[in-house]
């Protein structure tokens, strides 16, 4: 008994460390330009009791359509900054850092085990502190919030084939897609986990297939596949309850084009924002590199299981290709 309560001290020693560590590095000045932008459309929200549908802000673009999928960010910053102004926004933006990355902890422990909260919390907060620059008061908080409640929800059914786990993820779907364009994330990582469940139940007797089992023991392999393959149904079809429809689904396709460079493409080296980081890495050495720390130490954390799962692989390949892409492309001499 004292063992199991010596236990679950550390385990919450551990939490409590990381909440606190992930509040404090989340207190980063308010250096981000664009929070202006989103405090005016969700001004424009409020006043006009309509969603923007053309741009009203810019000289060169008024009138234009404008596809606003940030509306509900921008409605919730603005709200804030009526009831305690910057202040509340910064304080809200660190609780969500936190409170992610309590999510992100619990999934951490269910897919690797317990043993790996002693090295999830202190490189964790190592690379949320390198990182501390990105984190501005942007909609992408709320999307990493969202992508570790996803996959702490997932890993909850991997763990004992309940289908009320994944209940949530169409709802948070039809938030996340109205906060950001980056809501295509949940749906892709929903993916990888059906299709791991695909391809485990047609290969995972065969001797060459590396990878773990999907689901805990007693788990119906076939009944979770296809639990998983509803869900991602669910989830796509969610992607679509934006004022927007279609129009918001596809926008995030069409804005990967502008951070490849090419001769014909003056969004990749003239805007700042989609200029890639391995072009700026050349430019300006260091500028993007933590980048790929922090991706590495969370591709570590995940991987610390004995055997890799499938729907892990994917994830830790996603990350690792990131970082690899910045030595590869930086080698291939590629220049803004």
């Amino acid at each position: 008994m004292l063992g199991l309560a010596h236990i679950g001290t550390a385990r919450w020693r551990w939490s409590l460390v990381l909440a606190a560590g992930a509040f404090v590095v989340g207190m980063a000045p308010l250096a981000d330009g664009d929070l202006w932008w989103h405090l005016a459309a969700g001004r424009e929200l409020v006043r006009t009791h309509e969603f923007l549908m053309t741009d009203p802000f810019s000289a060169g673009a008024a009138g234009r359509p404008w596809v606003d999928v940030h509306w509900l960010f921008q409605l919730a910053a603005y709200g804030l900054y009526s009831l305690g102004g910057l202040r509340a926004i910064v304080l809200a933006k660190c609780l969500a850092v936190a409170a992610g990355a309590l999510v992100l902890e619990g999934a951490v422990v269910r897919a690797a085990g317990a043993r790996a909260r002693p090295l999830f919390v202190p490189a964790f907060l190592a690379a949320l502190f390198l990182a501390r620059g990105l984190l501005l008061p942007r909609p992408i908080i709320p999307t990493l919030f969202f992508l570790a409640t996803d996959f702490a929800l997932l890993e909850g059914f991997r763990r004992d084939g309940r289908a009320t786990w994944l209940a949530p993820l169409p709802f948070i779907q039809v938030v996340w897609v109205n906060v950001q364009a980056l809501s295509m994330l949940g749906p892709a990582l929903v993916a990888a986990h059906a299709l791991a469940a695909v391809a485990g139940l047609l290969f995972a007797r065969r001797r060459w297939f590396p990878f773990a089992d999907e689901h805990a023991p007693g788990v119906a392999a076939a009944r979770s596949m296809c639990a998983l393959l509803a869900a991602l149904a669910l989830c796509l079809v969610a992607c679509f309850a934006t004022p927007y429809g279609a129009r918001a689904v596809t926008l995030p396709f069409s804005l990967l084009g502008r951070f490849w460079p090419g001769q014909g493409n003056v969004y990749s080296s003239n805007v700042a924002e989609n200029v890639p980081p391995w072009v700026l890495e050349q430019a300006a050495p260091g500028s993007f590199g933590y980048l790929g720390v922090v991706l590495a130490l969370l591709a570590l954390c995940m991987a610390a299981s004995p055997r890799l799962r499938l729907s892990h692989f994917g994830v830790v390949a996603a990350l690792g290709g990131q970082v690899s892409s910045k030595f590869s492309q930086a080698s291939s001499g590629i220049s803004g």
